[in-house]
């Protein structure tokens, strides 16, 4: 499924390879055998080009958000779980700048956090 998404997000098998790290033909395999998993063309072939089929389209659009939520369930998994989910942080002080030390895993989890040079 990741293989797929990613495929589709960068237009080329070639592309999606080098951002996964397997060879492009193990890419290209991996969405072969979801293609025959599910029974269906996810992907029109030509040897110049690749485009999403109709089914793979929608297929693209829940497997997106079935990766998140598993990005999300990991990040809880390794933070921790939040008693509440809805306070992430409380004011203690008023002062313009500081400076915080966290896991990778919390840019993951709070991805419009930016970090600083």
């Amino acid at each position: 499924m990741p293989a797929f998404v990613r495929v589709v997000d960068t237009g080329a098998f070639s592309r999606a390879a080098d951002q996964l790290a397997p060879p492009r033909s193990t890419v290209s395999k991996l969405v072969g055998d979801l293609e025959s998993h599910l029974g269906v063309r996810l992907m029109h072939r030509t040897t110049r080009s690749i485009a999403p089929t109709a089914e793979g389209l929608a297929y693209h659009v829940h497997a997106v958000r079935l990766i998140d939520e598993v990005d999300a369930v990991d990040c809880v998994i390794r933070a921790g779980a939040i008693d509440d989910s809805a306070m992430i942080g409380r004011q203690l002080l008023a002062l313009e700048y500081v400076t915080c030390a966290a896991p990778p895993e919390v840019s993951n989890c709070l991805p419009n956090l930016t970090a600083c040079e």
